[in-house]
């Protein structure tokens, strides 16, 4: 009795097989009658169908297939090798074309399983005697071996070293090392967890200190260990990050010196860890998620190949249909990632190529670095429109790539494109509610105007200088949103239709009181960024200066502020409008808003020189 996808309330006699499923395999029984697979699926067939006579299928019953007998259950055993080297035959006769690359990752793995399966064995035996001892001539898969094979009375255990001084004085003594001791630390004292840390320090030493077929094999049987490792069908989701994060903490712990085919092989989608119990799309989420940790590790590649099979296929993951409707900060949680480790990713090429003798590698690292991140630009304005803080600030992370660049490769190798932030980007950040973002995007404009524009990148100087103009007019002349008419000119009240600019002059929030105007809406002391911080700088200003008689009731502008100055029945700060705003300019620089300062003070003539 069977149901279907279509009606599961109804119930089928549908047979799970064909009368000439049974015929086809007794046919080639009869033709290979000590082929366990096939006495295997006989068997089957009655267990499924136990009334089913075989007589009917046979010309004789000269095996007596309704009473076949017991099994050998090794045919049941994963890997079955004789069956694979089958297998392999039948591709030999059909002329499949195997690449020596193929030949070689076929036999290491078939070594590494056949590793698997003899240790399998020795380890059963020694159950069985009750012998603890290794037994001769068993190759063990988790053991790389450095010295040369004697069981020398001087060898020693990595486990019994605990300092840098052992480490170095019995070097040449340690023979071996358990490859899962690299990813599994016994954090059981002090003790054991200086070893694990040893353990990770001796063999990237030791890679090098050997000649480099050893160090290849070494690697190998590493990259196949993790690979196979990530490819376990048991693994859930909790199971996999913890590995990841194991496998990760290895790579940070090397420096850069190990590479293994694998990362590249596992960030360009090549293959995926099962994760047991989940449906499509937490598949692809959960090992995008994990891909992302392996990312700063990646050498640099090929701009075609780093984009089409990295880049573009993590924004695949991140901007599926069937992903909507999906938790949004989820998503964002991993568009923080990736771009952390991008940013990651890029700080390390360019510490490692920046004074590298290779100009090939440096020039490949650039190409790499103007190809994606206006990619990455264009997909958050396009996929989130409502960033949020974590986004504003996870932008910061690549301006401050940017900014530690030196002047000469800034404006050798880094393209307009990248420099100069998109229109719908660029505005989010001034509009922010938060002071660190809104300082840190003005020092970034600052930084940039070291930049030197080519003479075809013309439109992105005009539009930088867009962005310089429309922030100080915004944030220090009382000039929100101004336009100037003059076609030279780089006033374009932040690129908003003229149309709705008339619209917005006319809100009663505007006209209510004299208090706050369009025109102030973006100062240091109306701006909700700054507000509540300038207001309690000139608290202060206030307690610190005895002879006041009054404090400043409401928001400050250039009226209300004039009209305390001159008051003759009160005593105020004897500070003009303009002497208050550098003020709290110099205070706000002084809290760390340096940002704010970079490019205030190097921007406005009426500030040169007057920075603390």
């Amino acid at each position: 009795m069977f149901k279907t996808y279509f009606m599961p309330n109804t119930s089928h006699n549908i047979a799970p097989f064909k009368p000439w499923h049974v015929q086809r395999v007794v046919d080639l029984f009869y033709k290979f009658p000590l082929d366990e697979y096939l006495k295997s699926l006989l068997i089957l067939f009655k267990s499924l169908q136990p009334s089913i006579d075989f007589k009917k299928f046979a010309e004789n019953d000269s095996y007596h297939l309704n009473n076949l007998g017991t099994l050998n259950p090794k045919i049941f055993v994963y890997p079955n090798f004789n069956y694979l080297d089958k297998l392999k035959d039948i591709q030999e006769i059909n002329g499949g074309l195997v690449t020596e690359e193929q030949i070689s990752q076929e036999q290491t793995i078939n070594d590494n399983l056949r590793y698997y399966d003899n240790f399998n064995s020795s380890v059963k035996k020694r159950k069985k005697n009750g012998n603890s001892e290794k037994l001769p001539d068993v190759p063990d898969l988790d053991v790389i071996e450095f010295g040369n094979g004697s069981r020398r009375s001087n060898n020693v255990s990595i486990n019994d070293i605990h300092s840098l001084e052992s480490l170095v004085g019995n070097f040449e003594n340690i023979r071996s090392i358990n490859i899962s001791a690299l990813f599994n630390p016994q954090k059981f004292g002090n003790i054991r967890y200086s070893s694990d840390k040893f353990k990770k320090l001796y063999f990237i030493l030791h890679g090098l200190s050997i000649d480099n077929e050893k160090w290849e094999k070494s690697i190998r049987k590493l990259d196949y260990y993790i690979r196979l490792s990530i490819l376990d069908n048991n693994l859930t989701i909790r199971d996999l990050d913890i590995l990841c994060d194991k496998i990760a903490d290895f790579f940070s712990f090397t420096l850069g010196l190990l590479f293994l085919p694998l990362i590249k092989d596992y960030l360009c989608f090549k293959f995926d860890s099962p994760i047991s119990g989940d449906n499509e799309y937490i598949h692809k989420f959960e090992n995008l998620a994990q891909r992302l940790k392996f990312l700063k590790y990646l050498p640099v590649l090929e701009f075609e190949d780093f984009n089409e099979n990295i880049i573009q296929n993590i924004l695949a993951v991140l901007d599926e249909e069937s992903h909507i409707n999906a938790k949004k900060s989820r998503r964002e949680q991993v568009l923080v990632a990736f771009v952390n480790e991008l940013a990651s990713l890029f700080s390390t090429w360019y510490s490692i190529y920046a004074h590298n003798s290779d100009p090939e590698l440096k020039v490949a690292a650039f190409k790499n670095i103007n190809g994606s991140l206006p990619i990455i630009y264009k997909f958050i304005v396009q996929n989130f429109t409502e960033s949020s803080i974590v986004l504003q600030i996870l932008l910061l992370r690549i301006f401050k790539f940017i900014q530690s660049l030196d002047s000469q490769d800034l404006n050798d190798h880094i393209n307009a494109l990248t420099l100069v932030l998109p229109q719908n980007l660029f505005y989010q950040l001034i509009f922010s509610n938060n002071p660190l973002v809104m300082s840190e995007i003005c020092g970034y404009m600052a930084f940039c105007k070291s930049f030197k524009f080519k003479e075809s990148d013309i439109a992105y100087k005009n539009l930088q200088n867009s962005y310089i103009m429309d922030t100080l007019n915004f944030i220090w002349r009382d000039k929100s949103f101004y336009y100037d008419d003059n076609s030279t000119a780089f006033s374009r009240a932040m690129f908003l239709d003229p149309e709705f600019l008339k619209h917005l002059r006319k809100l009663n929030i505007f006209n209510f009181s004299g208090l706050l105007s369009l025109h102030t809406v973006g100062n240091l002391f109306h701006n909700p960024c700054w507000s509540f911080i300038t207001t309690q700088l000139i608290r202060e200003l206030e307690d610190k200066t005895e002879r006041i008689t009054i404090r400043h009731a409401g928001p400050i502008t250039e009226e209300s502020v004039s009209k305390l100055i001159h008051a003759s029945d009160v005593e105020w700060l004897s500070l003009s409008y303009d002497e208050l705003k550098l003020q709290v300019l110099r205070s706000l620089d002084d809290l760390g808003y340096t940002g704010l300062g970079d490019l205030l003070f190097s921007s406005l003539k009426t500030l040169m020189n007057k920075r603390n």
